[in-house]
């Protein structure tokens, strides 16, 4: 008959719509997983850093006079 009724198309869209919803939903949801390995990973790298304070350095010469340190 050569023509396509509006139901066909509007059967179609729907379909097509509840077969991509659930893998675009997937993929939202490992995009969510990566940045939470992501944020893991560097909160770790973080608590694993062994830098060290400063310390003062002790000079028995080192006095303060007018506020200023020599």
């Amino acid at each position: 008959h050569g023509y396509v009724a509006a139901g066909i198309i509007y059967a179609f869209i729907t379909y097509l719509s509840n077969f991509y919803n659930p893998m675009s939903q997937m993929m939202d949801r490992l995009s969510d997983f990566q940045d939470g390995v992501v944020a893991g990973s560097r909160v770790l790298r973080i608590m694993d850093d062994q830098t060290y304070e400063p310390q003062q350095h002790v000079d028995p010469k080192a006095t303060i006079t007018c506020g200023k340190i020599e």
